[in-house]
């Protein structure tokens, strides 16, 4: 799990990004998808594919979130309030979680 705060040229991007690598990283990122999005009331940037060393170097499932946009001034808004951040964080936990439950239940079926 990488956590990171975008930044683009432009004010105008908004939103939360999930970032993978392989195609083991896709149930993560989209767990995390479904559980963030709506704890944290975000602009959902979808789950993408990207190359980034920190999900590619890996031998476990691997994502990198990036929260919110620093340089889009109703994000950093955002950024700067705790209570945001706490919504953040438990949607990030719920994802983590969720995908948990999941590969455990896949793992019992398969035994």
């Amino acid at each position: 799990m990488s956590i990171h705060v975008n930044y683009s040229p432009s004010t105008s991007p908004s939103g939360t990004t999930f970032y993978y690598t392989k195609p083991q990283d896709v149930a993560l990122a989209q767990a995390l998808e479904r559980a963030v999005i709506p704890a944290a009331n975000t602009v959902d940037d979808g789950v993408v594919h990207a190359n980034y060393y920190v999900t590619k170097h890996t031998t476990m499932p691997a994502v990198l979130i990036e929260t919110a946009f620093i340089s889009n001034p109703g994000d950093a808004a955002r950024l700067a309030d705790p209570a945001w951040l706490a919504a953040m964080a438990r949607g990030i936990v719920g994802g983590i979680d969720a995908y948990a439950h999941v590969t455990r239940e896949t793992s019992r079926a398969d035994q």
